[in-house]
């Protein structure tokens, strides 16, 4: 198996966080993309994706995420100030002048707090969905 690096393949990468190249895997490829964007998608645990894809939970865990971390932690996340500033619409340049990053319509899942006072201060009217 081959997987891309740029315009290289990936070798060392893949001894080291997961299987060796030599070893036949238990899934194919394409189930094991799709397995990960499941568990990146709906948050599922190891154990509930190795019961739904049937293999062990080791290959849930040694399988893309660790890979995907390794070849995408070059890229850059954030654009540029001046780029920023050149495509902020005029309604923002105006009002917010600053502004570097909008975060919207997005839902951080957290852990209920016990205090009262703090769960009030955490509560949405959003629904919940993943």
């Amino acid at each position: 198996m081959h997987l891309w690096k740029g315009l290289a393949t990936v070798g060392e990468d893949v001894e080291q966080h997961g299987r060796k190249m030599g070893s036949k895997p238990k899934l194919r490829l394409m189930d094991q993309f799709f397995m990960v964007m499941v568990r990146l998608r709906l948050g599922l645990g190891a154990v509930d994706l190795a019961e739904r894809f049937k293999v062990d939970q080791s290959t849930v865990s040694r399988t893309w995420v660790n890979l995907m971390y390794v070849q995408l932690k070059q890229l850059p996340i954030w654009l540029s100030h001046r780029k920023i500033d050149k495509l902020m619409p005029p309604c923002f340049k105006t009002w917010y002048p600053s502004t570097r990053v909008i975060i919207d319509c997005t839902i951080f899942y957290i852990n209920t707090p016990s205090s009262f006072a703090r769960q009030s201060a955490t509560w949405s009217s959003t629904p919940l969905s993943p």
